[in-house]
């Protein structure tokens, strides 16, 4: 899928802003589905050139994506230990 946003530009003060739309991040440039299919590679043990090839994007995107979707999942992860719950009202994260 291709997506072209288009830029507008003031004339009076010469700066440029973007179309939004639900498809990308605003500022961004891959898609929602786009980093849906590169966590699914990298869970199914694809290398991330692998899925930079696949998806054409680059290499650091890819980790920047699965590094993105790491820091979510500790942070919204609780943990069955019965320490758990107090750590969670605290932090939000178990420390063990």
């Amino acid at each position: 899928m291709k997506l072209y946003k288009q830029r507008y530009l003031c004339k009076e003060c010469l700066k440029t802003w973007s179309a939004r739309t639900d498809i990308v991040e605003e500022g961004h440039t891959l898609s929602h589905q786009l980093k849906r299919s590169v966590l699914h590679m990298a869970r199914e043990g694809i290398t991330a050139t692998g899925i930079a090839r696949i998806c054409h994007c680059s290499p650091s995107s890819v980790i920047r994506i699965i590094d993105e979707a790491a820091i979510l999942e500790k942070i919204f992860y609780r943990c069955p230990h019965p320490k758990a719950e107090q750590n969670y009202l605290d932090s939000k994260i178990c420390y063990n």
